[in-house]
């Protein structure tokens, strides 16, 4: 389940899920959302000027990812929960051979 998908200049406040993730492109601000479990946020694509803040992922192997096709730049993570032991930007679809 997708809790939500920002692009094009969106924005996200609120919201929780148990199981999904919130997926970033474009210009978007992402506030406060909650991950209970199984799912993480994702930054890819064009953006630009995102913003995500105030977010608690819990329970889930994933966290907040800025993925390397951001071509733009401008990403801000600020006051962001993620799960013990998880990596800061840690890919879960990232070739390790």
């Amino acid at each position: 389940m997708v809790v939500g998908a920002v692009c094009g200049g969106g924005a996200v406040d609120g919201g929780a899920v148990d199981g999904g993730a919130c997926a970033v492109c474009g210009d978007a601000t992402v506030l406060h959302v909650k991950v209970k479990s199984n799912g993480g946020i994702v930054v890819r694509g064009t953006s630009a000027n995102v913003l995500v803040e105030g977010s608690r992922i819990a329970q889930s192997d994933v966290g907040i990812y800025v993925n390397y096709t951001t071509t733009r730049g401008g990403v801000v993570l600020r006051n962001n929960v993620e799960p013990d032991g998880v990596p800061p930007n840690f890919n879960p679809y990232a070739n390790t051979e």
